[in-house]
C-alpha cells in the first residue's frame, strides 16, 4: 500500500497541473477575443489613417478620445464594479444584478449620446464639419458600443471569455465587411465608421444578451435593487472620479493638437500609437480577467496571497513588454511605411518611445486591479492626482513646445508616473 503521504502530494501536484491548464485554456480564450475586438479597432485605424485624409482622421481621433472619456465613466460606474461584485457578492444571483447594470447601462449611455450631440451642435456652428459629423456618429453609435463594453465582460465575472471570443469574432467580420463596402462606393468617413461600428455591436449584443439571460423584471419587484445602487456608487464614486485623471494623461493630447499643429497632429499621433495598440490591450484584457481572481485570492487568503500571485504577474507582464519594445525599435520605421505608405514617415523617431509604453501599462495594469480587488479604489484615485500634476505640467509643455514627438515623450512621463505611484500606494494599502 502507497504511503498515505505520497497519495497526498500526487494528488496536489494533479490539483496544480489541472488548475493551471484551466486558466491557459480560459486565458488563451480571453486573449482571443481581446485580440479580435481589439484587432477590429486596430485595423479600423489603420485603414481609416490609410484610406482618409490626416485631417478627416484627426478628426476620428479627436472624437473617440471624447468618447473614451465618456466611455471610462460607463466602465466605473457598471462593469468596474461589475467584475468585483459579480463574482463576490452577486456570485448566485449574477442574473439579477446584471439586470440592474442593463438599465443603469441605459441611462449612462443616453446621457453620453446627448453630450456627443451638443459637442456636433458646437462644432458644426464654429464650421468644423469634420469634426461635427464624427460626433454626429459617435451620438448615434454611442449606447450600441458601450452595451457591448458591458455585455463582454460579463461573461469575464464567470470565468467564461470563451463565447465573447465567439461574439469577437463576428465583430471583427461584421465591420471589415462594412468598412470595405464604404470605401468600394466611395462613402467612407468618420460618421459611417461609428455607424458600421454600432450595427455590428447591435448584432453581437443580442446573442450576448440571449446567452446571458439577465433578469428583466420590473425594478420595483427587485428588492435588492436599492442596495445594489448603494454599492455601485459606494465604489463608483472613486473609480469614476478616477475615470478623469485616467482619461487626461492618455487623451488630453489629442485635444491640444489640433490647437498646436492642426487636425493632422491629432491623426498623427494615434497613427504611431497603433502600433502598440495590440500589445496594450493584450495586457488590458489579462488584467480584466486578473481581477476576479484577484478578489478570490484576497477574501480567501488574505494580502500576502495577492501581492505574491500580482508580482508573478508583473513580471510576466513587464518581460513581454519589453520583448515588444525591442521589436518595435528594429522594425517600426518598415512597420510604418508598411501600414500608411508614406503619408507618416516624418514621425519615426517618435516609435522608440511610444514602443515603451506597454512597460509601464503592464504594471498599471496589474497593480491598479490588485488594489481594485481589496477594494480601494481610493488608493488608484490618488495615483492619478500624481499623474495629473505631470500631465498639466511637464506633459502640456512638452506638446506646445515639441508637437506631435513633444506629446508622445509627454505620454511616456505619464504612464511611467502612473507605474511609480501605483506601486508605491500599494505597498503602502498592503501595510494597513
Amino acid at each position: 500500500m502507497r504511503d498515505r503521504s505520497l497519495v497526498l502530494a500526487e494528488k496536489t501536484t494533479n490539483n496544480r497541473i489541472g488548475y493551471f491548464l484551466q486558466w491557459l485554456n480560459k486565458g488563451s480564450w480571453a486573449v482571443l477575443d481581446q485580440a479580435l475586438f481589439a484587432g477590429t479597432h486596430f485595423v479600423l485605424n489603420i485603414l481609416l489613417a490609410r484610406w482618409l485624409s490626416p485631417d478627416e482622421y484627426g478628426a476620428f481621433a479627436v472624437a473617440f478620445s471624447i468618447f473614451l472619456l465618456l466611455g471610462a465613466f460607463h466602465t466605473a460606474f457598471l462593469t468596474e464594479p461589475m467584475l468585483v461584485f459579480g463574482p463576490g457578492r452577486y456570485n448566485n444571483r449574477f442574473s439579477d444584478y446584471l439586470g440592474y447594470l442593463i438599465y443603469g447601462h441605459w441611462f449612462i449611455s443616453l446621457m453620453a449620446s446627448l453630450v456627443l450631440f451638443l459637442s456636433y451642435w458646437f462644432f458644426h456652428s464654429k464650421g468644423q464639419i469634420a469634426l461635427a459629423n464624427s460626433f454626429f456618429g459617435l451620438a448615434l453609435a454611442a449606447p450600441f458600443i458601450l452595451l457591448l463594453w458591458l455585455t463582454r465582460r460579463a461573461f469575464y465575472v464567470k470565468f467564461n471569455p470563451k463565447y465573447a471570443s465567439f461574439g469577437g469574432a463576428f465583430y471583427f467580420i461584421a465591420v471589415c465587411l462594412a468598412l470595405l463596402l464604404l470605401y468600394h462606393h466611395e462613402m467612407l468617413s468618420p460618421f459611417w465608421a461609428f455607424i458600421a461600428m454600432a450595427v455590428a455591436s447591435a448584432l453581437v449584443n443580442i446573442s450576448f444578451l440571449v446567452l446571458l439571460r439577465p433578469n428583466w423584471r420590473r425594478l420595483s419587484c427587485n428588492p435588492d435593487f436599492a442596495e445594489a445602487v448603494r454599492m455601485q456608487w459606494t465604489y463608483a464614486r472613486w473609480s469614476g472620479a478616477t475615470t478623469i485623471l485616467t482619461w487626461i494623461p492618455g487623451n488630453i493630447y489629442y485635444s491640444l493638437l489640433p490647437s498646436f499643429v492642426g487636425l493632422g497632429g491629432a491623426g498623427a499621433l494615434r497613427a504611431t500609437q497603433n502600433v502598440i495598440m495590440p500589445v496594450l490591450h493584450g495586457l488590458s484584457v489579462l488584467s480584466i480577467l486578473l481581477v476576479p481572481k484577484f478578489v478570490q485570492v484576497f477574501n480567501h487568503n488574505g494580502k500576502k496571497a495577492l501581492f505574491k500571485i500580482s508580482k508573478s504577474v508583473s513580471l510576466l507582464f513587464v518581460v513581454l513588454a519589453v520583448f515588444y519594445w525591442v521589436l518595435i525599435i528594429a522594425s517600426g520605421p518598415w512597420l510604418m511605411k508598411l501600414l500608411y505608405g508614406d503619408k507618416y514617415l516624418e514621425y519615426n523617431a517618435i516609435i522608440p518611445i511610444i514602443g515603451f509604453l506597454p512597460v509601464s501599462a503592464g504594471i498599471v495594469a496589474v497593480i491598479g486591479g490588485a488594489l481594485r480587488a481589496m477594494e480601494r479604489p481610493d488608493l488608484v484615485f490618488k495615483s492619478y492626482i500624481i499623474t495629473l500634476f505631470s500631465t498639466l505640467t511637464v506633459g502640456i509643455g512638452l506638446t506646445y513646445c515639441g508637437g506631435v514627438i513633444g506629446s508622445g515623450i509627454a505620454l511616456l512621463i505619464s504612464s511611467l508616473t502612473t507605474a511609480v505611484a501605483l506601486t508605491w500606494f500599494y505597498f503602502a494599502g498592503l501595510k494597513t
